[in-house]
């Protein structure tokens, strides 16, 4: 088991998170969890590129409510990651833990796929869920900015978006013309 290690707040930057949107109400109450029950699971950093720095791998919500709080350091377990190492970690934490928007879950996926090559299959392997699932994210990409925003906002649920998603393919295939 790796050591525990109490590290300054000051020196912990944020990684490569997938997570766009951080809701502050949801930022709050995990910081009164945190307050109450003390912070259960450490964060996972590695060293920046600077090495002077950490950077987080995981727990970045409970970096931040941890800041709230106003700690002075947090509890991390230090790691040694190669750059697609950690975005597998990544990527399995903010699948298996508080759920992305969906956006933000597509988004993360196509990251992968297009900086170390992944699969539908490995995404699937190293997320934890059905390569369906993720077909179904990637297809929302395919909607305009303004539609995306409804989704992340939650004023069009998954299942109206799946299918408007499905329409801008069959849109591009019969005109060449994006929705």
């Amino acid at each position: 088991m790796k050591p525990i290690n109490d590290i300054p707040i000051s020196q912990i930057i944020p990684g490569r998170n997938d997570r766009t949107m951080f809701d502050e109400s949801g930022l709050r109450e995990l910081a009164g969890s945190i307050k109450e029950h003390g912070l259960i699971q450490p964060i996972t950093v590695r060293h920046a590129e600077d090495g002077k720095l950490f950077e987080i791998i995981a727990g970045e919500r409970r970096f931040r409510a941890c800041k709230l709080l106003g700690w002075q350091t947090i509890p991390a377990f230090i790691t040694v990651l190669k750059d697609e190492d950690a975005s597998a970690v990544t990527l399995a934490e903010n699948i298996a833990r508080k759920s992305l928007d969906p956006i933000d879950e597509a988004c993360a996926y196509q990251s992968r796929i297009e900086s170390f090559g992944w699969s539908i299959e490995d995404l699937s392997k190293y997320a934890g869920t059905s390569t369906i699932h993720i077909q179904f994210r990637l297809k929302l990409l395919r909607l305009i900015p303004e539609i995306q925003k409804l989704i992340r906002g939650g004023n069009i649920q998954i299942g109206y978006a799946q299918v408007l998603a499905d329409t801008v393919r069959v849109t591009e295939q019969s005109n060449g013309k994006r929705i």
